[in-house]
């Protein structure tokens, strides 16, 4: 794990994904995609790149406030990754990070089967990643 001054801070945006309650389907280490069955909050889209120290956000959610340019943002960050990746399309979640965090943590699986960080069978991020 990155020591805590590299971690992720969670997004400032109002319709993020909470991504310890997402059920990972695929991964690959740094990317993945993962199942979101929360419901309103999965209904309408949403994503988040930042590349280098740039960051870009956008949201189309129901009861979500309004951002800088109507339903975007862009900022400057402290640089923290190379590419930090999230879209999220209603139930879909497609997630990549280099270097992973505890946003888009190192996992490996497919088809709800999760072999690393440890052998989980349709279980979240959230129970896959706690007490390693």
């Amino acid at each position: 794990r990155p020591p805590e001054s590299q971690r992720s801070q969670p997004s400032t945006m109002t319709g993020a994904v909470n991504e310890s309650g997402l059920y990972p389907f695929a991964s690959c280490f740094i990317c993945n995609t993962s199942f979101y069955p929360e419901l309103p909050a999965c209904i309408g889209c949403s994503g988040k790149i930042t590349l280098c120290c740039c960051t870009f956000e956008a949201c189309l959610k129901l009861g979500t406030p309004k951002m800088k340019f109507l339903c975007c943002d862009l900022r400057g960050e402290k640089f923290r990754f190379l590419i930090k990746w999230q879209e999220q399309f209603l139930c879909c979640v497609n997630s990549f990070a280099l270097p992973p965090d505890d946003e888009v943590p190192m996992m490996l699986g497919y088809c709800c089967l999760t072999c690393y960080p440890k052998i989980a069978c349709l279980k979240t991020q959230g129970q896959i990643m706690s007490r390693i």
